[in-house]
């Protein structure tokens, strides 16, 4: 409910940055745009100056890095910005318990302490997710998601004409068709015989979620990019399941679909300005690049 209430917000950081190279020809999306959404939003969230953002756009990055197999040379300056990032929400944290101003951060602090359920690592874990989950990946699957609109000139259209109807819609289709997060890693707690392979104690698994996302069985078409499938699930897989689904899932849906209905009202004459994007395989598949033209 706090993230739905962000609904406005992102729609007008979105619109701020849409105006700024409205008609203008064609600019670096990844970082011009879709890095400085979720950016924006976040420091609004958590009450962070802009001044700030440099410096936790880095820790966001080297976060994300750390999610999978790390370079060893990038291993202690990836360990730097985890206890640097750490620190600075348990800063952000110490000061919304000592003086509440009624944004987000304060309501979930008062929430966890009326619950007292949660230790202060979970705590602080927990908005460090929602941070990572709302930042990275959310600008990853922006672009990603944006790129098959364009591609698909009927759908792009439909959203334009609609963007309140569909927008939920272009982002489900958005995640199921290139889901920036390859897999979900898990440790086998004893041995399980899965179609004939044994998978001993203490190894570790991924499932993957390209795979699963275009499972025949579940998606008719599933190599079709289509907003307007009837088949999607519930509980959408993108974000994981179980104990551990992602934090900030609520937080990266209100990015998205109220970014994309955003840049539909605002610049329905939107084309890409060079060649198409591509995610580099990982745990978490980040954009190569990509120019648009706002128009």
């Amino acid at each position: 409910k706090l993230m739905e209430a962000m609904r406005p917000k992102a729609a007008a950081v979105a619109a701020e940055i849409i105006n700024d190279h409205l008609g203008k020809g064609p600019f670096d999306f990844v970082q011009e745009f879709a890095a400085q959404i979720p950016a924006r939003i976040i420091a609004d969230v958590l009450g962070i100056p802009r001044s700030d953002l440099p410096v936790f756009l880095h820790w966001i990055s080297d976060t994300a890095e750390s999610i999978g197999f790390v370079d060893v040379s990038r291993r202690a300056d990836i360990e730097k910005s985890l206890s640097e990032f750490n620190a600075y929400v348990d800063k952000l944290l110490a000061d919304r318990r000592a003086n509440p101003c009624g944004d987000f951060l304060s309501d979930y602090v008062a929430a966890t302490a009326a619950s007292g359920d949660m230790s202060e690592g979970e705590i602080r874990a927990q908005v460090v997710g929602l941070i990572l989950a709302g930042s990275d990946t959310t600008r990853n699957s922006l672009c990603m998601t944006l790129y098959q609109l364009l591609r698909h000139p009927d759908q792009w259209a439909a959203l334009c004409a609609d963007p309140d109807d569909l927008k939920k819609k272009a982002v489900e289709e958005g995640l199921r068709f290139e889901p920036v997060v390859s897999g979900i890693p898990r440790v086998a707690l004893s041995d399980m015989e899965i179609e004939g392979y044994l998978i001993p104690a203490g190894a570790l698994t991924t499932v993957s979620i390209l795979s699963v996302l275009r499972d025949p069985d579940v998606y008719s078409n599933p190599d079709s990019f289509d907003i307007h499938r009837t088949d999607q699930q519930r509980w959408h897989l993108a974000f994981g399941a179980g104990a551990h689904r992602c934090a900030g899932e609520a937080l990266a849906r209100v990015e998205l679909e109220e970014t994309l209905a955003t840049i539909a009202r605002l610049a329905p004459n939107t084309k890409l300005a060079g060649p198409a994007p591509q995610l580099a395989p990982g745990a978490i598949r980040t954009v190569d690049q990509m120019k648009v033209a706002f128009a």
